[in-house]
């Protein structure tokens, strides 16, 4: 019986660091971690931190390999089969959560709308503010992406109310991040940038989410451009960069290069703006992102070939 106790509060120990790798924007190392912790909890018959672990494990390969839909697909599927026979609830409905959390990652947000949207109101979630906020935020995400603004503005704010009342700091700096770009997208990059202001407080505040603290920079610099302040969009260009690079996310790196090549084009400085450009288009095309094709497609007029809709009508927007 002490043996159980004591590998349990060894394996909740490893559970803690493993996040902590994930936050701390150590994608690589955190996904290792949790590749063990779920090895280790499944030997020692302990369901909960298994789960805990392939969720853990999911969260770390969106963010390596958003490309590999296989790979996330199965990742999904043993953590959701983990929540389904544990008989709880609530697991359950984190599960299905989570799923549609994965399909707005693979660019299916029509789907992941359409799921979140019957969730929403689920009597499970008003015993849970902070998984009722991430359902809230992950919806607003998805509305955002298939231009529905006005109610992705809604569920941001939804979010927000939630991640304030439960001194949630970090989710309250992402939920402003997302109002932030729903305004932007709504032609008002003032209001946007007093959004991401207020984010970048937050996530500086919390100093250990690099990835949030790049995601606001990044944002603030896109709210600059469409106001024509192009050298201090570059700037908070230049800090999203170095944080993206560091935690080798390809995609963000990818707007970031866009957005910086449009503002070093503007202040005439072609020899860099072509640079970030070659650099943007490399990294959309290694990570078959839609959104960021569709962007050098419009912005520079090269014939890439894309149809999506909605990704285009966003280009026009940016």
């Amino acid at each position: 019986m002490m043996i159980a106790v004591a590998r349990r509060r060894r394996l909740s120990e490893l559970l803690d660091k493993t996040r902590a790798l994930r936050l701390g924007g150590r994608y690589h190392r955190g996904a290792e971690s949790a590749r063990a912790l779920a090895r280790m909890a499944g030997r020692g018959k302990m369901p909960d931190l298994e789960l805990e672990a392939y969720w853990e494990l999911l969260e770390d390969l969106k963010a390596l390999h958003p490309e590999r839909r296989g790979l996330l697909c199965s990742v999904e599927r043993r953590a959701s089969r983990l929540a389904r026979c544990s008989g709880d609830e609530r697991l359950r409905l984190e599960a299905q959560i989570r799923q549609a959390a994965l399909w707005r990652t693979l660019g299916e947000h029509e789907r992941a709308a359409a799921a979140l949207t019957g969730v929403i109101g689920h009597r499970a979630l008003t015993k849970d503010r902070q998984l009722s906020g991430y359902a809230c935020w992950n919806l607003a995400f998805a509305l955002r992406m298939l231009l529905k603004l006005d109610r992705a503005a809604f569920f941001f704010h939804r979010a927000a109310r939630i991640f304030e009342s439960t001194g949630d700091a970090s989710g309250l700096a992402y939920a402003m991040s997302g109002l932030a770009g729903v305004t932007r997208l709504m032609n008002r990059p003032q209001a946007s940038l007093g959004y991401y202001r207020r984010a970048l407080a937050l996530f500086q505040r919390e100093k250990d989410d690099p990835y949030g603290l790049a995601y606001a920079n990044c944002g603030s610099g896109n709210a600059l451009r469409r106001l024509g302040r192009f050298r201090r969009a570059v700037a908070h260009y230049n800090r999203a960069h170095r944080i993206y690079r560091r935690l080798r996310d390809a995609v963000n790196e990818g707007y970031v290069c866009w957005g910086r090549y449009v503002c070093l084009r503007a202040l005439g400085r072609r020899s860099e703006a072509g640079r970030d450009l070659k650099r943007a288009l490399g990294l959309f095309k290694k990570t078959k992102d839609r959104r960021g094709l569709a962007l050098c497609q419009v912005w520079a007029g090269l014939p890439l070939g894309v149809t999506d809709i909605a990704a285009l009508r966003e280009a026009h927007r940016s």
